[in-house]
């Protein structure tokens, strides 16, 4: 998938189900919100790592920027 959107439920635990657009992201944050009763964020991919790197500054630089 190239591009996506994750949900996050605030004090909860990692996002694990990829959405492939932003309106079914949404849908789902409001059904997590009406049965946790806890506030739900739509996450969308900026970027992506893809290499080690043990500290901040030598992991920064590999980023990539955009889809997948």
């Amino acid at each position: 998938m190239d591009h996506f959107y994750m949900v996050y439920v605030e004090a909860g635990k990692s996002p694990e189900r990829q959405h492939p657009n932003k309106c079914e992201a949404i849908a789902e944050a409001g059904r997590l919100f009406n049965i946790m009763k806890k506030r739900a964020y739509v996450l969308e991919v900026v970027g992506y790592h893809d290499s080690t790197g043990s500290a901040y500054h030598e992991s920064i630089g590999t980023i990539k920027e955009g889809a997948l």
